[in-house]
């Protein structure tokens, strides 16, 4: 939003790096360290054991928290009311705001959900924030599509954040996640919003929970780091989960689970060429995981990680430099079942 991401954030580490030195790394110590912990990857160029972050001042917000179904309104009606918002989702993104949604459908009865959870403002007031919201709403009038939108100031940042996102269960023992990063040429013109909306429309009837955040994540400082570049044209960061049977086979949990990177996932892609996915959220199969996570960053992080941890004491999947290693799986699933083994050149 306002100040970018979480690691443009940081002025300093203390660490534990791979050869058991405690280092200060900031910008004047250990220069190379500090470029790569912020952006690079946890559990990949040693153990952070404190840092020192900006503070910003606090500042009033508002939130609007609102949804509807296909229920009674149809799905026809539904999904002109989603492709309506596709066209606000840049104007929004520019003025500051963070609107956090969600589609959720349901196969059994053929409803879809649509969930704002919420539009978050940062320093907006009340009237700013509604004539933000007040197009789409409108056209949702139009629509026949009612909602309470419960557009709401609050006096703080902080009292804003705990009273409109939701508390949530995340962990599940049968589902993943993948994610994308959709950057404004996707947005750009209607023919490429209407690609996009028709890809994320295929996903919900193709059975896929989806999590979206309309967001940007610029830095206004421009600080030089590991942070994928990908985030700095962001519009639009989706997330859409593959599910499947608890009780089945190793062999059919893993074909479901190719099946979604090799269909639902590579639609994304194929729509956003050269964009990339979020390494916290994202299916550990995404194919080519260096440039997806870190783009043009990925070589000079490795070489970074040969520089800094040349024995690899740090691993976990898909961070930097773990394309040496693999897990030989006991069950053949994507897991650290097993013995981690040298990839054989």
């Amino acid at each position: 939003m306002d100040y970018g991401t979480g690691a443009d954030q940081v002025l300093a580490f203390e660490v534990v790096t791979a050869d058991g030195d405690y280092v200060t790394a900031n910008s004047t110590s250990n220069t190379d360290l500090f470029w790569a912990m912020r952006g690079g990857g946890g559990s990949t160029f040693g153990v952070a054991t404190s840092v020192t972050v900006k503070a910003h001042p606090d500042f009033p917000t508002t939130a609007s928290r609102f949804s509807f179904t296909s229920e009674k309104i149809g799905n026809e009606t539904f999904w002109a009311a989603i492709r309506d918002y596709v066209e606000y989702f840049v104007p929004n993104a520019d003025a500051g705001t963070y609107a956090y949604w969600t589609l959720i459908p349901n196969v059994v009865t053929g409803i879809f959900s649509f969930g704002m959870s919420p539009f978050f403002a940062p320093n907006k007031t009340l009237e700013e924030t509604k004539a933000l919201l007040q197009p789409w709403l409108t056209r949702l009038e139009e629509l026949g599509v009612n909602v309470d939108p419960n557009i709401t100031h609050f006096p703080s940042y902080y009292e804003a954040w705990r009273s409109s996102f939701p508390l949530e269960t995340v962990g599940k023992i049968n589902a993943t996640t993948g994610s994308r990063l959709f950057p404004r040429a996707n947005f750009e013109t209607e023919e490429k919003r209407d690609e996009l909306f028709q890809n994320l429309r295929q996903s919900s009837e193709n059975n896929r929970v989806q999590v979206h955040f309309n967001i940007k994540a610029v830095d206004p400082a421009n600080s030089d780091n590991a942070v994928n570049s990908a985030w700095r044209e962001n519009i639009l960061f989706s997330q859409q989960a593959v599910r499947w049977n608890p009780n089945g086979t190793a062999a059919e949990t893993l074909k479901a689970r190719q099946d979604f990177q090799s269909g639902d996932m590579q639609r994304w892609r194929d729509i956003s060429p050269g964009a990339g996915s979020y390494l916290a959220e994202a299916d550990r199969l995404e194919p080519n995981f260096g440039q997806a996570f870190w783009g043009d960053k990925y070589p000079r992080l490795l070489e970074l990680k040969a520089k800094l941890d040349p024995h690899d004491v740090f691993f976990a999947h898909t961070t930097v430099g773990s394309e040496r290693w693999k897990v030989e799986s006991v069950d053949g699933l994507p897991n650290e079942n097993g013995k981690l083994c040298r990839v054989e050149n």
